[in-house]
């Protein structure tokens, strides 16, 4: 750390544990420093309270091991930005975290910023919260954000990026945000590496990175907890979102590990353009704990090349592998999953709502251990499916409808002994089915795929209205041929 340009909080006014809180004296720092020609403003061990500073270009933030800053609680603090940039997020159209631009930290149109030290910032998460609900509740229609916690209109995302370039995000802490850790919009070359996130599994909204309309980023050694995605990608701030490299991370969630979307959040605008997510690629990551680890979602866009690799995931919540799902006017193409070894309760959902909207699907040497617990739709998917939400649900089996150049190889899926105790509330819930069931697809290979129906009186694999396909070396984890059934008409 070069002293010579440092800028300590404490020399402006901030005080550790003190009644009011010290976001002039933040701001203090952060400006002198950014008027100087930049350098580092320093935040020293202690713990401080500041409402909402804005980050400039040329400002390395720097929180000290123990250092500890929390967001005020006070609304006022977080007063109305002038002049804010034409987008899709507006306070007019809904007040919320990203419309009203409530954040700890938040720069806007900045360049070269580092946020970075052992400290760590704490987004005091129940405090903008309500409680909803105690006690249990039936897992198979039902996940922990919907039943524990209301979110309230006013709570600060984390760190809030608008329109930046070159940002560097190392080695802090960020604990118990009340809404993203952090959201990032339009910005471009971003970098993150050992950041721990540390949010609340039934948290509302409680991301990890949340992208939107950004561009260069990599995300290296990052370390996740969340009660919603881990890392969310999508292209609504108003532009294409793309290169994305993301390696040794680890991820813990119950919701997704990977989101990526095209369509409506809450409180954009009903109309609008098309966007469009492109090449995205993560390798060598653990998956402690998800309902989802790849959720792929095209509304009214296009999502297409993407790679994720080397992968060990073990789900204790109930929910899918991966979800590739195209709705009204949405376009998936070329996303590739290979070499993983999978623990969960379903194996993964391939749908199109327009007859080969997802296609070019290959799935790789997937070594899939299966424990089947009671789920909504564990005997298929719905005609109509929302946006988000019912992965949590998602079939047993790997189930594909009305997609196209779909290749399944060197991939086995074995069931071991689930809990199907409340399958008698499921309208037609039933412990058989195929291991692999494709619908309406057009263009299938399976090549040396081990597999076993569940149950009794199901093929291994059933193909309904399934042109050309391409069916070589599938046999029964016994070792026994595979019973591949094919139904037309």
């Amino acid at each position: 750390m070069d002293t010579s340009r440092l800028f300590d909080v404490a020399s402006f006014g901030a005080r550790s544990h003190a009644p009011e809180t010290s976001t002039h004296a933040f701001q203090k720092a952060i400006d002198a420093c950014a008027e100087s020609g930049g350098g580092t403003v320093f935040v020293p061990p202690g713990e401080y309270v500041i409402g909402r500073v804005l980050l400039r270009s040329n400002v390395t933030f720097h929180l000290a091991a123990g250092a500890l800053v929390k967001p005020s609680r006070e609304k006022r603090d977080y007063p109305p930005i002038p002049n804010l940039p034409d987008s899709n997020y507006r306070a007019e159209l809904l007040d919320n975290a990203l419309n009203s631009r409530y954040a700890i930290l938040y720069a806007l149109n900045a360049v070269n910023v580092t946020v970075c030290g052992r400290g760590c910032i704490d987004g005091d998460d129940r405090a903008f919260w309500t409680k909803k609900n105690t006690g249990t509740y039936d897992e198979w229609n039902m996940i922990a954000q919907w039943f524990y916690y209301a979110p309230n209109a006013f709570r600060p995302v984390t760190l809030m990026f608008e329109r930046c370039k070159n940002i560097v995000v190392r080695d802090v802490e960020l604990v118990r945000a009340s809404c993203y850790s952090g959201w990032f919009a339009g910005c471009t070359r971003l970098q993150f590496e050992n950041v721990t996130v540390r949010n609340d599994h039934a948290g509302p909204n409680t991301d990890g990175f949340h992208f939107s309309s950004c561009r260069n980023v990599t995300i290296t050694g990052c370390d996740f907890t969340c009660g919603d995605d881990c890392i969310a990608i999508d292209p609504n701030y108003g532009g294409i979102a793309e290169n994305y490299t993301v390696s040794g991370c680890r991820f813990d969630t119950s919701v997704n590990a990977f989101r990526i979307y095209t369509g409506l959040d809450p409180g954009l605008p009903h109309e609008m353009p098309r966007g469009e997510v492109r090449n995205v690629v993560a390798s060598t990551c653990i998956v402690a704990n998800a309902s989802g680890v790849f959720n792929v979602t095209a509304e009214n866009g296009e999502i297409h090349h993407l790679m994720f690799s080397d992968f060990c995931i073990q789900m204790a919540y109930r929910g899918s592998a991966f979800f590739f799902i195209a709705l009204e006017r949405g376009r998936i193409n070329r996303v590739t999953l290979s070499r993983m070894l999978i623990g969960t309760d379903g194996v993964g959902t391939i749908v199109s709502r327009e007859k080969g909207a997802v296609r070019g699907i290959v799935l790789d040497g997937l070594d899939y251990v299966v424990s089947p617990r009671t789920k909504l739709y564990g005997n298929g998917a719905p005609p109509v499916l929302d946006s988000w939400g019912w992965h949590s649900f998602a079939p047993y089996n790997l189930y594909v409808r009305a997609a196209g150049d779909v290749m399944i190889r060197d991939t086995k899926i074995v069931w071991t002994e689930g809990d199907l105790a409340d399958l008698g509330k499921i309208p037609d819930g039933s412990p058989d089915w195929p291991a692999i069931e494709c619908r309406d697809v057009n263009g299938l290979v399976l090549d040396n795929v081990i597999c076993s129906a569940h149950g009794e009186n199901r093929p291994d694999v059933l193909l309904v209205n399934v042109k050309s396909p391409e069916v070589a070396s599938c046999r029964r984890v016994d070792g026994e041929r595979a019973t591949v059934e094919e139904r037309h008409g």
